[in-house]
C-alpha cells in the first residue's frame, strides 16, 4: 500500500521516534509533496529535517506533487501490524512529542466519519472497503475493539 502524508504527521511521528510506522504500513512506499520538504518542513520541521532527508535519500520516502492523509495508526491496527494497545500507545507518543492535545477517541471518530458514515468523496467509502476486503478484515468489529480501550 501506498501512501501520501502531510507535514503535521511527518513531524509528529519523526518527533516521536515512529517513522518506522510509515515504513511498516505503506511498504509500496510514502509519498510527500515537493512543497511539504521544502517549504514546510524547513520552516516547521527543522528537527526532524535530517532523518527525513536521510529516509528520502534511501528511498523510504519519495517527493511527490499529489497528497492523499489516511490515518496511519488507524490503518496499521487493520493490518494487524499492531494491536489496540500499541496503537493508542504510539498515538499517546505523537500527541505528547508534538505538543498536541488531542483525543484518541475523537480522531477514531474523524475516522469513521471520513471513511464511513460521511466520507468527503465516494472514493473514500470504496478504499475504505478494498481495503477492508483486501486484509480479510471486518472494520465494525476492529473498531468496536479498538472503541473499547479508549
Amino acid at each position: 500500500m501506498r501512501a501520501s502524508l502531510d507535514t503535521n504527521v511527518i513531524i509528529h511521528l519523526y518527533k516521536a521516534g515512529l517513522q518506522s510506522v510509515l515504513f511498516d504500513v505503506f511498504d509500496k512506499g510514502v509519498f510527500i509533496y515537493e512543497q511539504i520538504r521544502n517549504v514546510e518542513l524547513e520552516n516547521h520541521g527543522r528537527d526532524v529535517l535530517e532523518t527525513v532527508d536521510a529516509d528520502i535519500v534511501s528511498g523510504k520516502i519519495e517527493i511527490y506533487t499529489d497528497q492523499r492523509l489516511k490515518d496511519v495508526l488507524i490503518l496499521r491496527y487493520f493490518m494487524g501490524v499492531a494491536d489496540e494497545s500499541q496503537t493508542v500507545k504510539d498515538f499517546d507518543a505523537i500527541n505528547t512529542a508534538a505538543g498536541l492535545n488531542w483525543a484518541f477517541r475523537s480522531q477514531l471518530s474523524r475516522f469513521i466519519r471520513r471513511f464511513l458514515k460521511d466520507p468527503y468523496r465516494e472514493e473514500d467509502t470504496i478504499w475504505i472497503r478494498e481495503f477492508e476486503k483486501k486484509y480479510g478484515i471486518k472494520l465494525k468489529e476492529k473498531l468496536q475493539r479498538l472503541s473499547k480501550l479508549v
